[in-house]
């Protein structure tokens, strides 16, 4: 199967050669990262649909939409709290990877939206908040002051 013929955000692996084991540094890089999403949760929370935040658009075979992780994955410490639906955004691929994403104004808005979908979910009775959900807010409230507000008055227990 060539790249091309793959599913979207499926990339094959090479074949191995018979009787050989890969080596230590591409088993490390195997290894399930704590900060991905679920998929159930996105699904629960935005539906089987990716829409980019900010230009409204599903995403196409020309323009994908990828989970953007607002704050970004954490560091050992908050790597899990990290994979919380509150941290993701779906973002157009050239939005995704631009410096616009970053901005702190754009970062607000992000959290503003993905809180206000996983209200909306919750209050639908579509998602239940787990302990990441809840490692977040708290990671928000104690260490980034600068979005610590848009949590401030949200009691989401």
């Amino acid at each position: 199967m060539s790249t091309h013929d793959a599913p979207f955000g499926f990339r094959p692996c090479p074949k191995p050669v018979r009787g050989s084991r890969p080596p230590a540094e591409q088993l490390r890089r195997a290894a399930v990262d704590l900060a991905a999403f679920k998929v159930r949760d996105l699904t629960a929370v935005h539906g089987p649909t990716r829409i980019c935040f900010q230009t409204a658009k599903q995403a196409t075979f020309q323009e994908p939409v990828d989970a953007h992780h607002i704050l970004g994955r954490g560091n050992d410490e908050t790597r899990l709290a990290h994979s919380s639906v509150l941290n993701c955004a779906y973002l157009r691929r050239d939005i995704h990877t631009g410096p616009l994403r970053d901005a702190p104004d754009q970062v607000r808005v992000y959290l503003r939206v993905a809180l206000t979908k996983v209200i909306q979910a919750v209050g639908q009775g579509r998602y239940e908040l787990n302990e990441n959900d809840q490692a977040f807010i708290e990671y928000i409230r104690g260490q980034q002051p600068f979005v610590a507000d848009i949590y401030a008055t949200v009691n989401l227990d």
